[in-house]
């Protein structure tokens, strides 16, 4: 008996801490048991629910395994991430309402001498939309440590990305453009943004252990862990308001239902129909984005949500504002997305039911296949080449028949105009200004490219190269044990082996400092040194008459050159 009860004891710990009103249980099961499910994939979790006028809190698992604190809703905060832009979006309508700001005035208007440039025009409302046309830039983003962090304005003029499509034009979503609305805030407002926010909106609505504050000290912060469950760091944001607030989910739950009521606390009814209706769309099949959250149609019925991910925890709000029902979600491990949608669409199911699809016709009129690189992408600085690192940045889509497709190897569904149902969702195939254009019913756009930036043969390349120089470096070995040594052949393959080895240090170096802008320099010429040690030993094998392993040689090392060129690593000789 004793036994039993123990048992059950340590299951509860595990399972939660669930804070619900009696009438309220089957829907906080229904929740607590998917994330039952999952539990050993992630170490700690906190959620809050509105479902039929009931309030719903609770924890799961760890907030810090080491020291056995648990995931609670009321005093252990986590990071939100991209939540925070929401709450950038209410601060730019307040100051608009104030008559500090418009949401179609050039930007410029604001910055005055601030030494920010822009190729094209840009307004607030673009910026909240995140069709400013911003190219993505991991760069300055966030360091390690807190010695190394830059203010709002010094982060925005180092560290600015290019414009790589005129704004208005397609989605493309910007840490940058977010942290720059903030600082507009700041400057209109003449109060740093983090405290505006806290007096402004956070106080008001009594979420009074919330913060953009990295350095708060008022509450335990959950720790961070990795997807092996180990402890990790949370980087520290330059950029803080486009992704830094903590908060719990008591606090959470505050802001819910601010978002559902129809209270004008925070902002009017007018400026309150603008953050929470769609801005802009690329589409009529999508609803699209408003100012910062992502408009959904399900069955007939709009589900407003906002997803935040940093480096190791993973967010997710959702609303059904005519249901008045609400979820949020916050994991300090990176469980994957699937998983969490999982989660999500079951809820959802439960308050709007299973998901009718509508009949469209089905019409195919643009041939979809090609490369498409994700808008949020780099394309103009060395960090392109994340695009072959990091998988999401790329599609593939390839024709199996006539007008059949596959999306990274798995089929496309044609249910509408160009409309498919895909791996990565329902997508949408446009044509803008000789652009196609891959729309989601997300802010993720994707924007075909030319084939030779396939992730396929650029991978063959890099993979040959190396394998050539490991296989120089260790026929030299051989050479040399033989006694056939050649001086100038050893020294060449042991150069290019560690210039190669010291270009991956540099490279991921700069990736775990988040920045690769700063390194370019270096990897340009560790790359060109590299390539040229190889070329001589592509010499000493024609000397040698080695003429087919010469010619292939030089097949491998040109491939090479031509996946740094296109990606932006060798231009960076000045």
């Amino acid at each position: 008996m004793n036994r039993k009860i123990y048992t059950l004891l340590i299951t509860l710990i595990l399972f939660g801490q669930m804070f619900i009103p009696a009438n309220a249980q089957s829907s906080a099961h229904t929740l607590t048991d998917q994330l039952a499910s999952y539990l050993k994939h992630y170490q700690g979790v906190v959620y809050a629910v509105i479902d039929n006028d009931q309030k719903i809190v609770g924890g799961m698992g760890y907030a810090d395994k080491k020291n056995h604190i648990l995931a609670h809703p009321a005093n252990t905060a986590f990071h939100i991430g991209s939540i925070s832009k929401t709450f950038v979006a209410i601060a730019v309508l307040q100051q608009v309402e104030a008559g500090n700001l418009n949401l179609y005035t050039d930007i410029q208007e604001y910055l005055h001498d601030d030494g920010l440039q822009f190729q094209y025009p840009i307004n607030l409302h673009q910026l909240l939309t995140h069709t400013a046309g911003f190219e993505d830039l991991i760069s300055g983003i966030a360091v390690n440590d807190a010695h190394s962090v830059l203010t709002i304005k010094e982060s925005l003029i180092r560290y600015q990305p290019a414009q790589f499509i005129e704004p208005s034009k397609v989605i493309s979503y910007s840490n940058y453009g977010i942290a720059l609305a903030a600082y507009i805030v700041e400057k209109a407002s003449g109060v740093p943004f983090d405290l505006y926010a806290k007096e402004n909106i956070f106080i008001p609505l009594e979420m009074n252990h919330t913060t953009f504050d990295q350095f708060q000290d008022s509450i335990f912060v959950s720790k961070a862990y990795n997807s092996d469950l180990l402890s990790a760091k949370e980087p520290i944001l330059n950029l803080y308001p486009e992704g830094s607030v903590i908060t719990t989910a008591n606090d959470m739950i505050k802001y819910m239902e601010w978002c559902l009521s129809d209270e004008s606390l925070l902002l009017s009814s007018a400026s309150k129909e603008l953050l929470f209706t769609s801005q802009y769309s690329g589409s009529e099949d999508f609803e699209g984005i408003s100012y910062t959250f992502n408009i959904h149609n399900y069955n007939n019925e709009l589900v407003i949500e906002k997803k935040g991910e940093t480096a190791y925890f993973h967010s997710q709000l959702v609303l059904y504002p005519k249901q008045k029902a609400a979820l949020f979600l916050s994991f300090n491990s990176p469980l994957p997305w699937p998983w969490i949608h999982s989660i999500q669409n079951i809820f959802t199911a439960k308050i709007l039911g299973q998901k009718q699809e509508i009949e469209k016709p089905k019409i195919a009129s643009i041939d979809p296949s090609g490369i498409y690189h994700a808008t949020r992408s780099n394309f103009s600085t060395v960090e392109r080449f994340l695009s072959l690192l990091i998988p999401d940045r790329t599609v593939s889509i390839t024709k199996t028949g006539n007008n059949d497709f596959k999306l990274n190897g798995r089929p496309m569904v044609l249910i509408g105009e160009n409309l498919y149902d895909s791996v990565i969702g329902v997508v949408k195939v446009v044509k803008t200004n000789d652009k196609t254009i891959l729309l989601t019913d997300s802010a993720l756009s994707f924007i075909k490219v030319p084939k030779i930036f396939n992730p396929l043969w650029q991978w063959l390349a890099i993979i040959s190269f190396i394998c050539l120089i490991v296989y120089y470096f260790l026929n030299q070995i051989y050479m040399w044990l033989k006694g056939h040594l050649h001086p100038v052949t050893l020294i060449s393959s042991i150069s290019s082996l560690v210039l190669l080895c010291g270009f991956v240090v540099t490279l991921f170096g700069g990736l775990n400092e988040y920045n690769l802008l700063d390194i370019h320099q270096t990897l340009a010429w560790i790359s060109i040194s590299c390539i040229g040690f190889a070329l001589l030993l592509i010499v000493s094998r024609v000397k040698r008459k080695h003429m087919i392993s010469s010619v292939l040689s030089i097949l491998i090392v040109s491939s090479f050159t031509v996946v740094l060129v296109i990606n932006n690593v060798i231009p960076a000789i000045k």
